[in-house]
């Protein structure tokens, strides 16, 4: 926003977002120009708003624009351009040199001024406050529980789970096209799971996608979500079509 926040743009951070990669330039450039671009819509103060772009860094992601952030930039590849609601602060000064990026000055891409909005050009040094907001669901304690407080939208959640350890709050697929299901488990080919299978970590982070990764398994200590928050089991392919 500008100093008395008549003006302003916002927009949703990324969902892939994770502590070790937002912000994160320390990853270098390729690391962040390889993951995974996804849309996300621009808002300013009148409603406006520009389709925009973002990864699970929430950095700019072309080699020449300094790793400028946060950034929405304006296409997949990591442009700039002035005078829409894309916005990407510029962090890097002009000429250097750092965490892979060069700076060729055209990673200034937000306003300079209380009166620059949206920004005339992409060369200025930033002046602009930088604030976060919006609500983190609290982690549920199942997919269905999910559901039945209104969330529909098929994605990973934050669930909260008993296991022998204590509590923890991990991200894991909820299909909720069908009604809330909680996924908990993954294999692909043949694979030596008495120890632990649906009753231990193993690769849990493959859980917060269907997509099944080969010549591999992945499990949570289910136990407690099976007796105290499910009452039915579901075996489904990957798009869960079957």
């Amino acid at each position: 926003s500008n100093e008395d926040i008549s003006k302003w743009v916002k927009w949703e951070m990324d969902t892939s977002r994770t502590v070790e990669t937002w912000w994160n330039r320390g990853d270098g450039q390729s690391s962040i120009n390889q993951a995974t671009d996804h849309a996300v819509k621009v808002y300013n103060q009148d409603g406006g708003s520009s389709n925009c772009y973002q990864n699970k860094y929430g950095i700019l992601q072309i080699r020449e624009g300094g790793g400028s952030y946060p950034s929405a930039q304006v296409n997949g590849a990591g442009n700039t351009s002035p005078g829409d609601n894309c916005m990407s602060v510029g962090v890097q000064p002009s000429g250097t040199h750092h965490d892979g990026y060069s700076h060729n000055g055209n990673g200034y891409d937000q306003p300079d001024s209380n009166s620059d909005w949206p920004n005339g050009d992409y060369q200025s040094p930033p002046f602009v406050n930088v604030w976060v907001g919006g609500a983190v669901a609290p982690a549920a304690s199942s997919c269905k529980a999910l559901y039945d407080s209104g969330v529909k939208e098929d994605g990973a959640y934050p669930i909260s789970l008993t296991t022998p350890d204590g509590p923890t709050t991990k991200k894991l697929y909820c299909d909720m096209k069908n009604g809330g299901w909680t996924l908990i488990g993954q294999v692909a080919g043949k694979a030596a799971m008495y120890d632990g299978w649906l009753r231990a970590f193993k690769n849990e982070q493959n859980l917060e996608t269907p997509q099944i990764t080969s010549a591999t398994w992945a499990s949570i200590p289910a136990v407690d979500l099976a007796v105290n928050h499910a009452t039915q089991v579901r075996l489904s392919n990957e798009d869960i079509s079957k």
